[in-house]
């Protein structure tokens, strides 16, 4: 299970010290305040990360272009 933080308005997963990383979720909290539902639902299962090793292996067969070890990348929170 991955940890939920608050940090100045910014929800985040993960621990920034560790070889996985920091992971952003694109959700913020005043986002129903000016969002559709739509889009508060979207924005709360996606997130921005910065690809690992990992990333690099995993199998993307519509991947166009290779992905480098710390290329940002906005991804949904459960594949």
């Amino acid at each position: 299970m991955k940890a939920l933080t608050m940090r100045n308005e910014i929800r985040t997963i993960g621990n920034p010290n560790s070889s996985i990383g920091l992971i952003l979720l694109l959700a913020m909290p005043n986002d129903r305040h000016c969002l559709s539902e739509t889009l508060c639902i979207i924005r709360n299962n996606v997130e921005v990360f910065t690809a690992t090793q990992a990333d690099i292996d995993a199998p993307a067969p519509g991947r166009k272009r290779p992905i480098q070890v710390g290329q940002v990348g906005l991804r949904c929170v459960y594949c």
